[in-house]
């Protein structure tokens, strides 16, 4: 008799997903393995040197974590936003510890005296505005309630170590700052323009093979889901902004936050005129059981697929550029986004003259024709290179002109 098995079941998808999952973190790895390991060891470092200040200074009779656990969260990726973030984590256990010691007075810990001080710290943290660490107040409130029979000393204890950590945190960005994250703003701003350029291809694969509507509207479904994309981007340069603030590493590199910026913003308006695009092909084509009258021919799906390859190619070489101005360890090549924008304008004549040849059949592809055109000619004048000259100009006489006031700064 053969006795049954026991134990995980592994399948082929299982053993699929682990594969796609073991990829996706040696990705994650290889872009920002170095990264990873600075933060990890900053966040260590913090944590723990709190902890040693705070066993040597307080001289709890319980071991003082929330110091350690203070420094983790103060320490952020910037030198403005650990500012920030310590003085309302400080803030939110003061507000927290000061409404546990004044009711401690008059009541014991029971289930009513706990909801008015959880709801009264909830309302002080609302009321001065603690935002991200509003929890942080009825949680001290709430341990300090738990030790009433030494609420003072326990809460004396508490905001000492929140001090200790608070202080730690800020001193360990000001002695180790973190660098200017142009790379991983760059690489936001080039992804935006990767993926859209990936979309477009598989696309242009696709459409001469023929589609039906419904295939259609899911290309243009993807193409709005980009949007996310966009917005990590623009969190990114946000983050890239805030990491100059107040960072000695910045005050003698170059401001490269308005090139990114304005090369998402053409690269934004790029995506929406497309989707614009996607919406006229998906309206145009066949429905399945529709007449053959209103299919598009297979010269005209060809020379569609042609457009998307040399738009992903225009998309592609602009994001290339855009990141290699932002961060000058990466290479971008004017010539490239020249030949591919050549390219383009090339294969949107000859479409156009398919259409207006077309049109003459099937008047309802006059309405395709001067959404194509329009779609066209805005991610044209998006990706300008001559436009994107002109702004880097400015932007270098302004570089400059930084950098001069700063000689002209006595030294100290």
């Amino acid at each position: 008799m053969t006795l049954p098995r026991h134990g995980p079941t592994y399948t082929p998808g299982t053993a699929a997903a682990v594969r796609s999952a073991l990829r996706g973190a040696r990705d994650v790895w290889h872009r920002n393995g170095r990264a990873i390991l600075t933060r990890t060891a900053r966040l260590t470092f913090a944590a723990v040197v709190a902890y040693v200040v705070a066993v040597a200074v307080l001289h709890e009779p319980t071991p003082p974590l929330t110091g350690p656990l203070t420094a983790l969260l103060v320490v952020q990726a910037t030198l403005f936003s650990t500012l920030t973030a310590g003085l309302r984590r400080v803030a939110s256990v003061l507000s927290g510890v000061l409404i546990s010691v004044v009711l401690t007075n008059v009541m014991g810990l029971t289930w009513w005296s706990l909801g008015i001080v959880i709801a009264l710290a909830l309302l002080v943290g609302h009321l001065v505005r603690l935002g991200e660490h509003l929890l942080e107040a009825p949680i001290s409130a709430m341990l300090i309630l738990g030790v009433s029979s030494t609420a003072d000393v326990a809460a004396s204890y508490r905001i000492g170590e929140t001090l200790v950590g608070a202080g730690v945190g800020i001193l360990v960005n000001v002695l180790l700052p973190q660098p200017v994250r142009v790379g991983s703003a760059g690489a936001a701003v080039e992804q935006v323009a990767t993926d859209a350029a990936a979309l477009l291809d598989r696309v242009g694969d696709e459409l001469p093979q023929g589609a039906s509507r419904d295939q259609a509207y899911s290309w243009l479904g993807d193409f709005r889901a980009l949007s996310h994309r966009v917005d990590a981007a623009d969190r990114a340069i946000v983050e890239l902004a805030e990491s100059r603030r107040l960072n000695p590493r910045a005050v003698r590199t170059a401001d490269t936050t308005p090139m990114l910026r304005s090369g998402l913003d053409a690269l934004e308006h790029s995506v929406v005129s497309l989707r614009a695009l996607f919406r006229s092909i998906a309206d145009g084509l066949q429905e399945e059981d529709a007449g053959p009258e209103s299919a598009y021919t297979t010269e005209l799906l060809g020379a569609f697929g042609a457009l998307l390859h040399d738009l992903a190619g225009s998309l592609r070489a602009y994001g290339s550029l855009v990141r290699a101005e932002g961060d000058p360890s990466v290479q971008g090549s004017e010539g490239t986004l020249a030949d591919a924008l050549d390219s383009l304008r090339e294969t949107r004549a000859f479409l156009t003259e398919l259409l207006l040849v077309d049109a003459r059949e099937s008047p309802n592809l006059w309405l395709l024709r001067g959404s194509l055109l329009a779609a066209v000619e805005r991610v044209l004048r998006e990706l300008d290179l001559d436009e994107r000259r002109h702004r880097r100009q400015q932007w270098e006489r302004e570089q400059a002109e930084r950098r001069r006031r700063l000689s002209r700064r006595p030294v100290r």
